[in-house]
């Protein structure tokens, strides 16, 4: 069982945590304006700083079960003092609701640059008449047909 300076020390992690999933999620939505609006510039800063809050989650991560040794945030909330134990229910029913909407936003972030990258590939078939063909054949020849196309190859 952990003592009162370590479940103080777990509670401070926990709501650094919570507030780095939640800016997280703040950038995901904001990631989700930026792809629609194709800015990359802006794509890439909001990557940077996704990978930096990131690695700061993983170093909490790491103190937090350094820290729980093993022993499930559970089974130390049943342990503990009501007001201690209601402190530490209600941030980790924040942490699961802020991850669960991160995780949302992700996967909707994801299908649209999936499908950005349909698009993206489906014009430059367009431009390049290529119609998605492999470019050699069984035996290792060119299997390309020629054709008209709108960007010059030997350029």
């Amino acid at each position: 069982m952990l003592d009162e300076s370590a479940i103080e020390e777990l509670i401070a992690i926990l709501s650094k945590e919570y507030k780095i999933n939640y800016d997280l999620l703040k950038l995901g939505q904001d990631k989700k304006e930026v792809i629609k609006a194709e800015d990359i510039d802006r794509l890439e800063e909001i990557v940077e700083q996704e990978e930096e809050l990131l690695e700061r989650l993983a170093r909490l991560e790491e103190q937090r079960q350094n820290l729980l040794a093993g022993t499930a945030l559970s089974d130390i909330i049943e342990g503990l003092e009501p007001e201690l134990a209601e402190k530490l229910t209600e941030l980790r029913n924040k942490l699961v609701v802020v991850i669960e909407e991160l995780a949302h936003v992700s996967h909707l972030n994801s299908n649209l640059i999936q499908d950005s990258l349909k698009i993206t590939n489906f014009n430059l078939q367009l431009l390049t008449n290529n119609p998605g063909q492999n470019t050699y054949n069984k035996s290792g020849s060119d299997n390309n047909q020629k054709g008209s196309s709108i960007i010059n190859h030997k350029a």
